[in-house]
C-alpha cells in the first residue's frame, strides 16, 4: 500500500491502483506531491513584489492542475453517464411491479394509525381541559403556574395547593385593603396640608401686595401730601371693608395707625422745603445778576478786541502777511504800526522784483517759441505725411484686420504727436 494525498486527506491505496489513476489522468504523483510541499512552505512578504509574483505563479500552477484534471474527468465520464441513466430506468420499471401491494398495505396501516392517534388525541384533550381549568382557577387567585407543573399533580395534591393559594390570596387582599386605607388617610392628610399651604401662600402674597401698595402710595417721597391723603382714604376704606384674613387685617390696621404720622411729617418737611426754596431762589437770582453783568462786560471787551484784530489782519493781508495768532487785538497800537510798516516796505520791494522777473521770463519764452517755430512746422509736416501713407492691398482677412488695427493705433499716435508738438 502507498500513501497518496487526495482531496487534502492522506489516503492509503494500492500502489498499482495509484499508478492506474496517475496514468488515466496523466499525472506524476510524486512530482505533484513535491510541488505541493514546495508551495505550502511559501510565505508572502507584505509590499514585496518578488514574493507576491512567486505566490501568484504557484497559485496559477495549482489552478491549471485542478482544471486540467476536471477536463479529463468530464471527458472520461461522458460514456459512464449513459450507462448509469439506463440502469436507473430499468430499476424504476422493475419497482413498479410491487407498487399495488405496497400502496394497499400503506393505506391499511395509515388508517389504523389515524384511528389510534384520534383516540390518543381525544384523551389528551380531556386531560388538557382539566389542567387548563386548574391554571385558570389559580389565576383567579393571583397565582400563575406553568401548565406542565400542574399536569404532574394528582387531585389531592392540587386540592392542597388550591387551599394554600386561597389562604394566601385572602391574606393579600386584607393587606391591600389595609394599605389602601392608609393610602387614603395619607392622601387626605396631604390634601389638607396643601390647602393650608395654599392659604398661607395667598395670605403672604396679599401681605406683600399690601406692603408694596403702602410703600408706593403712602411712603413714596415723590408724592404730594394731597396725593398721600387721597390714598389714605383708600386705606381707611380697606380697614372698614372687612373680609380680610386675620394677618392682612392686622397689617392694614398697623398701616392705618401710622399713616397720619407720615402725612404730618411730610407736611412739615414740605413747609421747610418751601421756605428753603424761596431763600435759595433769591440767592440764585442775585448770583445770576452778577454773572450776567460780568458776561456783558467781557463780551464788550471781546467784541472790541475782535474788531481791532480783524482790521489789523486785513491790513497785514494787503501787504502779503497772513497772521493766524489771536494776539493782534491786544497788541499796542505803536507796536502793531511798526510791524505793519516794516512788512509793507518789504512787500512793496518784493512785488517790484516779481514784476521784473515775470517780464524776463516772458521775453525768454517768446524767444524760445520763435526759435522753435521752424522745427515745429517741420515736425507737423512730417506727421501729416506719415498719416497719409497707404498700405498695398491685402488678400488675407487676418492681414486686413491687422492693417486696420495698425491704422487706428497710428492715428492715435499722430494725434499724440500733434499735441506734443503744440505743447513744445
Amino acid at each position: 500500500m502507498e500513501a497518496v494525498m487526495f482531496d487534502s486527506k492522506l489516503v492509503k491505496i494500492d500502489k498499482e491502483i495509484a499508478k492506474e489513476i496517475a496514468k488515466a489522468f496523466k499525472v506524476d504523483i510524486p512530482e505533484v506531491q513535491a510541488m505541493v510541499k514546495e508551495y505550502q512552505e511559501l510565505t508572502l512578504i507584505p509590499d514585496d513584489k518578488e514574493s507576491y509574483a512567486i505566490c501568484r505563479k504557484g497559485l496559477t500552477a495549482c489552478v491549471h492542475f485542478r482544471t486540467g484534471i476536471d477536463k479529463i474527468r468530464l471527458a472520461q465520464n461522458k460514456g459512464d453517464q449513459e450507462r448509469i441513466k439506463g440502469r436507473n430506468t430499468n430499476a424504476k420499471n422493475l419497482a413498479v411491479l410491487v407498487e399495488p401491494a405496497e400502496n394497499h398495505l400503506s393505506g391499511l396501516i395509515k388508517d389504523e394509525d389515524g384511528r389510534l392517534e384520534a383516540i390518543k388525541a381525544e384523551e389528551a384533550e380531556k386531560e388538557r381541559v382539566i389542567i387548563q381549568s386548574r391554571v385558570d382557577e389559580l389565576l383567579e387567585y393571583g397565582k400563575p403556574m406553568p401548565f406542565m407543573e400542574l399536569a404532574v399533580l394528582d387531585d389531592e395534591e392540587y386540592d392542597t395547593l388550591l387551599f394554600d393559594v386561597k389562604e394566601d390570596f385572602k391574606a393579600e387582599e386584607e393587606r391591600k385593603a389595609e394599605e389602601a386605607e392608609k393610602a387614603e388617610a395619607e392622601k387626605k392628610r396631604l390634601a389638607d396640608q396643601k390647602v393650608e399651604q395654599d392659604r398661607i401662600a395667598t395670605v403672604n402674597h396679599s401681605l406683600e401686595v399690601q406692603r408694596e401698595w403702602y410703600d408706593e402710595n403712602i411712603l413714596d417721597e415723590s408724592l404730594t401730601t394731597d396725593e398721600i391723603e387721597r390714598f389714605n382714604e383708600v386705606l381707611v376704606n380697606k380697614k372698614h371693608d372687612g373680609g380680610h384674613s386675620p394677618e392682612l387685617s392686622a397689617l392694614i390696621g398697623k398701616q392705618y395707625a401710622s399713616a397720619p404720622g407720615v402725612i404730618a411729617r411730610r407736611k412739615k418737611q414740605n413747609r421747610i422745603a418751601t421756605d428753603q426754596k424761596v431763600a435759595q431762589d433769591k440767592i440764585d437770582a442775585d448770583l445770576k445778576a452778577i454773572d450776567d453783568e460780568k458776561a456783558r462786560i467781557a463780551k464788550e471787551e471781546s467784541d472790541k478786541k475782535a474788531k481791532i484784530e480783524s482790521t489789523r489782519k486785513k491790513m497785514l493781508s494787503e501787504v502779503g502777511i497772513l497772521i493766524t495768532t489771536d494776539d493782534l487785538g491786544s497788541m499796542p497800537d505803536h507796536i502793531f504800526q511798526e510791524l505793519y510798516d516794516g512788512h509793507k516796505i518789504t512787500w512793496e520791494m518784493d512785488q517790484k522784483q516779481l514784476k521784473i522777473e515775470a517780464k524776463e521770463r516772458e521775453a525768454k519764452e517768446k524767444t524760445r517759441r520763435e526759435t522753435l517755430k521752424p522745427d515745429k512746422e517741420k515736425l507737423n509736416d512730417w506727421v501729416e505725411k506719415l498719416s497719409v501713407i497707404q498700405c498695398a492691398d491685402l488678400s488675407s482677412e487676418d492681414a486686413q484686420g491687422l492693417k486696420d488695427d495698425i491704422y487706428h493705433k497710428f492715428d492715435d499716435l499722430c494725434d499724440w504727436a500733434r499735441t506734443e508738438i503744440e505743447n513744445l
